[in-house]
């Protein structure tokens, strides 16, 4: 037998016994033959969890179910917020080690509002492998909700009223403005409106006295 090195990767060789005397060389009659192919790695996308919106930042885990031939030398996850078939033509991460077995690591520096899509990946002499599974994760913020109640205290002399809304709930992120909108032509004003803004970020309920109203009209008002 004999042992041989220099073999180059993704390669057939073909192999014939021969032998030399003084009559000549002669060859076998079968030839056999061997591949250097490398077997690429697997890997699997286990979960994401603690998603978390303040932090904008998840923990992703994943798994190499088989490190492959030669041995994987870089894994990771690969995400996007706009291909659902994330690859590492998008954003990628790595995870040091080369061994089987899970992994994990904190993605973050993320973006409120989007939906993100997450794939493990591991990279072998073979080519790049990705997992199957395909996992999403949203980081989407909450809109408030805000409510109006009946105006009172409406003075025709001063011509003043008190309009009374509430914040229901704050959404995420908090809110950071809250107040009244009202025109007298506007049924469903907004804030191309007329504006009263009242201080405060939390829930419940708050008012605002207005001045400066006119003699027969008829004010529409939200919060």
């Amino acid at each position: 037998y004999a042992n041989i090195k220099g073999l180059a990767l993704d390669k057939t060789y073909y192999v014939r016994a021969y032998a030399k005397n003084e009559s000549g060389t002669v060859y076998s009659a079968k030839t056999v033959s061997f591949s250097t192919a490398p077997t690429k790695p697997s890997v699997t996308m286990r979960a994401v969890t603690n998603v978390d919106r303040t932090k904008l930042s998840a923990l992703l885990q994943g798994n190499i179910d088989s490190p492959g031939v030669p041995n994987y030398t870089e894994k990771g996850f690969v995400y996007s917020a706009t291909n659902s078939t994330p690859s590492l033509n998008d954003s990628f991460i790595k995870v040091e080690g080369t061994s089987s077995g899970s992994y994990e690591i904190t993605l973050s520096g993320l973006s409120l509002g989007n939906t993100y899509y997450v794939r493990a990946y591991a990279i072998n002499a073979g080519g790049t492998v990705y997992s199957s599974d395909v996992l999403k994760f949203d980081l989407k913020g909450t809109t408030p909700i805000v409510s109006v109640s009946e105006t009172d205290n409406v003075n025709l002399s001063e011509l003043t009223a008190t309009l009374h809304g509430s914040v229901d709930e704050v959404g995420f992120p908090a809110i950071t403005e809250k107040g009244f909108v009202y025109s007298d032509a506007n049924k469903v004003p907004t804030t191309s409106d007329k504006i009263i803004s009242v201080t405060g970020t939390t829930a419940g309920s708050y008012y605002a006295n207005i001045k400066g109203l006119a003699l027969d009209k008829t004010y529409y008002v939200r919060a």
